[in-house]
């Protein structure tokens, strides 16, 4: 039973800081830090972008509000929302 114990507090920090990274991969690298066009304006409640021709729900991170056919920079996500910032 100590085994078992001491084998969880080891393993499990590592475990989870690999499963983060292997979750980091998909999105951060193909999206975060990248240029999408606005397709619906983003207010502080909804709003759309485009990127790589995929449409992706966005919402600005100090909640301007950005036009359409502006450029944003996409700075993170939230499952499938990208918080953007509006570039000047």
């Amino acid at each position: 039973a100590v085994m078992s114990l001491v084998g969880i507090l080891v393993l499990r920090p590592y475990m989870l800081k690999k499963q983060t990274l292997v979750q980091k991969t998909g999105i951060e690298e193909k999206y975060i830090n990248k240029y999408a066009k606005v397709i619906e304006e983003i207010n502080e409640f909804q709003g759309a972008v485009t990127i790589y021709g995929e449409r992706w729900l966005a919402r600005e991170k100090n909640n301007n509000v950005v036009s359409v056919n502006d450029e944003v920079k996409i700075v993170a996500n939230e499952g499938t929302l990208f918080i953007v910032e509006k570039l000047d």
